[in-house]
């Protein structure tokens, strides 16, 4: 799947859609304020926070859209509403979302693995790699109970962090540093479940400072001829 390069131009923000607040009566109010509070929630987890976006050399949800998005070999498209839809399904989305992880407001970027353990993933082929990783993974409080999801954050064949779900909703978060290598190189997100079912995960990733380059990454595999 052709993807663009780190150093395209962000895609341009939707034009505003007023439609989100007018419903019809027989809808009920409720509905109405559902449809009110979900928009004002996509704004909110849509705009990013300038000190986060200044400091990291890499952030996810400010990245989000130079990267290839697949769920197992199916590609994901990118939309108007700045996120990937991966499926038909209006759950099966990879984009910026602002909700609750154990009573708390997060602001999260949301994955819902489409399958049981069919992983979707984020790639982006050439980005500043950093010399610390801060990365978090939880479910959102509207989960069901069941399996935990797991993330996984790679370069080439070099893994930066492995961390799962926990079933109190708390964001299990591990920050470490990045092993050395090259300053600048691939990344990938992967995100999978045993059991997809309600997975509906809240993720983040930010790298920070210069990575120190005294290692290879093998970014991919044998070239022919190697042994």
């Amino acid at each position: 799947m052709a993807g663009p390069r780190f150093s395209d131009p962000p895609r341009l923000a939707p034009e505003p859609d007023d439609s989100l607040a007018i419903v019809a009566p027989r809808m009920g109010w409720w509905m109405a304020l559902v449809a009110v509070v979900g928009s004002l929630s996509g704004y909110l987890a849509s705009a990013d926070p300038p000190s986060r976006v200044a400091s990291a050399t890499f952030d996810l949800e400010r990245d989000l859209h130079l990267a290839r998005a697949q769920a197992g070999d199916r590609p994901c498209r990118w939309t108007a509403d700045r996120r990937f839809a991966c499926t038909d399904e209006p759950w099966a989305f990879i984009g910026p979302y602002g909700g609750t992880t154990a009573g708390r407001s997060r602001r999260c970027t949301w994955i819902h693995p489409v399958g049981a353990g069919v992983a979707s993933e984020l790639h982006w082929p050439k980005v500043p790699l950093g010399a610390k990783i801060v990365a978090s993974i939880g479910l959102v409080d509207g989960a069901g109970e069941g399996r935990p999801a797991e993330l996984t954050v790679t370069s080439g064949q070099t893994e930066f962090a492995r961390l799962s779900s926990q079933s109190s909703r708390e964001l299990h978060t591990l920050e470490s540093k990045v092993p050395p290598g090259p300053a600048v190189g691939p990344l990938t997100i992967t995100v999978r479940a045993s059991d997809h079912t309600l997975r509906m995960a809240c993720i983040d990733l930010r790298l920070y400072g210069e990575r120190l380059p005294t290692e290879a990454i093998d970014a991919g595999a044998p070239k022919r001829g190697a042994r």
